[in-house]
């Protein structure tokens, strides 16, 4: 598939980020140490944080270019077979003969749909800051999104957020997973659009993050830290933002969830960061791309798996057609 030179005028997006094949378990509940469990169900899904941003971006109308790494072996065909499925341009996405491709273990609960993940990124933390610029310079971008995550090397999205801010471009920033080694202040004044989880939150801040309340004072922590603004999701509690308003002081809106039944939470997030980061490469305020992000949230548990899970335009649509009322509260 031929891509266009960049132009910032076509709602395009740089994504650098991982791809992880979700081997997936569903249980009644977590296995005890050293227990052996029988499970509800399996299957096998494309997926890693940074496949399914970019894939809930595309399907929201954006153009995505794609950074990455998998390794030379029979997992790597199905991610080229999956970005060209979803029109997204996999020129930077590289094999590694050296490397496995990402996998992750997951357990799902078959009562909340709650699920716990064991990642582990094998050919992710391959990808170089010279993987990353090689895109910038070959693409010389102008303007248009960044969105990025935790699940490759940090030398690679400290390059992008980096390059991204040099070059103009808006920056969607997901801290998941939280790195075990401190992230400096200085990549937290790169970030745009910072979101983190309940649990990231409290990992970040050490502080409790799990009501829109105690989610709101971690939240002012990290917009402390330099990001302009700040979102906190809580599952179906919902999501908080914050930013600082012009005289320096912390504002904050909390959105409600919307009321589904959950089947499965993997995906979720990342349906959220993809299709957030669309809606502001499309020049879409930040409420109104809020909105439509918790949207796709809501509607990516109510299915198993990861990329089958991300809606499409016409579903989020459909689906908010549904709720009239004002949902910044």
């Amino acid at each position: 598939m031929c891509f266009a030179r960049y132009s910032a005028m076509s709602n395009e997006i740089i994504a650098l980020g991982s791809l992880v094949v979700d081997i997936t378990a569903r249980a009644a509940r977590a296995p005890l140490p050293g227990e052996s469990l029988i499970g509800a169900g399996f299957g096998i899904f494309t997926g890693g944080k940074g496949l399914n941003q970019a894939v809930a971006a595309a399907r929201s109308g954006a153009v995505l270019h794609m950074i990455g790494k998998v390794g030379d072996d029979e997992f790597a065909p199905r991610f080229f077979a999956a970005l060209a499925a979803e029109h997204i341009d996999a020129a930077f996405v590289k094999r590694d003969a050296a490397q496995s491709t990402g996998v992750a273990l997951i357990t799902v609960l078959t009562g909340s749909g709650q699920n716990t993940i064991v990642v582990n990124p094998n050919a992710n933390l391959a990808v170089t800051e010279e993987d990353v610029l090689e895109l910038f310079r070959t693409l010389n971008p102008s303007g248009g999104v960044f969105i990025t995550q935790c699940e490759t090397s940090q030398v690679s999205y400290s390059a992008g957020l980096r390059a991204a801010k040099a070059f103009g471009l808006e920056t969607v920033w997901n801290i998941a997973p939280v790195p075990s080694d401190p992230l400096p202040d200085e990549l937290f004044a790169l970030a745009d659009y910072l979101f983190v989880n309940e649990v990231e939150a409290a990992l970040l801040t050490d502080m409790p993050a799990d009501t829109p309340e105690t989610a709101r004072t971690a939240g002012i922590e990290l917009l402390h830290k330099g990001a302009r603004n700040v979102f906190v999701t809580l599952g179906a509690k919902g999501v908080v933002w914050l930013r600082l308003d012009a005289a320096g002081h912390p504002e904050s809106w909390w959105m409600r969830a919307f009321p589904v039944a959950q089947v499965d939470a993997t995906a979720a997030g990342d349906a959220m960061c993809g299709v957030f980061a669309a809606q502001i490469a499309a020049g879409t305020g930040v409420a109104s791309a809020l909105r439509r992000a918790v949207a796709a949230g809501a509607l990516a548990v109510t299915r198993m798996g990861a990329l089958p899970s991300i809606p499409a335009a016409t579903e989020i649509d459909s689906f908010l057609a549904q709720f009239a009322a004002p949902f910044v509260l």
